[in-house]
């Protein structure tokens, strides 16, 4: 007996399909309809085969949420972004000043939103190059990443003014 599916996690379906049946549905579905090509935009109308003309990407039909849910991914995306969106402004600041106000900051007080920038720049563009693997993930999964994310924010900030 399968387990049940908790509340946001992504379900996926394998059943085997003659190639013919297929074929046949992917034929059905393009035909009379301007539908472009996932890889390259190209309008498969009336396509009487399952690889895209342009391109030659091989193409299947599947069923797929109307919907999808991101409310925890946007969550996610956002407490990274608002700690890196302060440690770049703090460096460029801490530019600004050295360059036309004449006051020196060391590097005890550059490291802190340096090392930040760096790491929160380098877990968001993780976390957007993995957008699928994270909506697989479970619903505590998710609100841990979410956590961790506005805390790393937080905690960047915190050393930041502990710092200077």
């Amino acid at each position: 007996m399968k387990r049940p599916r908790e509340a946001g996690e992504v379900c996926s379906y394998d059943f085997e399909m003659p190639d013919a049946f297929e074929k046949e549905m992917l034929e059905r579905f393009v035909s009379g309809r301007d539908v472009p090509c996932p890889g390259c935009g190209y309008s498969l109308r009336d396509l009487r085969t399952d690889r895209c003309p342009e391109c030659g990407d091989e193409l299947v039909l599947r069923v797929n949420l109307a919907e999808q849910k991101q409310g925890l991914f946007i969550a996610s995306v956002i407490g990274l972004s608002v700690g890196l969106g302060f440690n770049s402004t703090v460096l460029i600041w801490t530019g600004v000043v050295r360059i036309f106000g004449g006051y020196h900051l060391g590097l005890k007080e550059v490291s802190p939103p340096l090392i930040s920038t760096v790491v929160l720049g380098g877990c968001l563009w993780v976390l957007l190059l993995r957008r699928r693997w994270f909506r697989q993930r479970r619903v505590l999964f998710k609100v841990g990443l979410v956590a961790s994310a506005w805390a790393a924010s937080a905690l960047s900030a915190v050393m930041f003014f502990l710092v200077v």
